[in-house]
């Protein structure tokens, strides 16, 4: 053994592991195989992976039971790829082309998204600056005759609770969440 390790420049140990390996393939000697081993090997990755996707799975159930609607999945599949999950596996559990999100993720905010974003703020600092005792009336007057910004019902950030995030609708608990009416009697 030790003229074969030396014409192959190995390690005496290393051709004698390789040499007990063939004892145990052929049968001879009792051990595991070199097949078994791999099978092996190859269960323990698709128990990785399978364990890896149902996090994923219920990472993304926790978010969508926070209210997020279809066109807010790839928020979602951001969100999750920022928790160290890989975005096509992402993609393809939530049915989505990664193509698509990958086209999304590199895309800037339109114009509409950057003025939400800044009345989103802005309604939050409003909301905050009162105590949280402003309802949405205060509030909307308080952006037309305080700051001269008119809102209309599209961008009005109150309609859009459910694009929020959960804390975000937390810090706004004066201001009536979507589906809430009252009645004006």
């Amino acid at each position: 053994m030790r003229v074969v390790a030396v014409e192959l420049g190995l390690a005496e140990a290393t051709v004698h592991r390789w040499k007990a390996q063939e004892l145990v393939d052929r049968g001879v000697k009792a051990g595991i195989s070199t097949r078994e081993r791999d099978e092996l090997a190859a269960a323990r990755r698709r128990i990785r992976e399978l364990e890896t996707e149902l996090a994923l799975v219920t990472q993304a159930a926790a978010l969508f039971e926070e209210g997020v609607r279809p066109k807010a999945t790839y928020p979602v599949i951001a969100e999750l790829a920022g928790q160290g999950f890989a975005a096509k596996r992402c993609c393809r559990i939530l049915g989505v082309a990664a193509s698509g999100f990958f086209m999304w993720r590199r895309r800037s905010p339109s114009p509409r998204e950057i003025r939400f974003a800044w009345l989103t703020e802005l309604v939050r600092a409003i909301h905050a600056d009162s105590r949280g005792t402003y309802g949405w009336r205060r509030v909307n007057a308080e952006l037309v005759y305080g700051h001269g910004v008119i809102v209309n019902r599209q961008d009005h950030p109150q309609d859009h609770a459910a694009q929020r995030p959960a804390w975000a609708a937390r810090t706004t608990q004066g201001l009536p969440q979507q589906g809430e009416h009252r009645d004006r009697r």
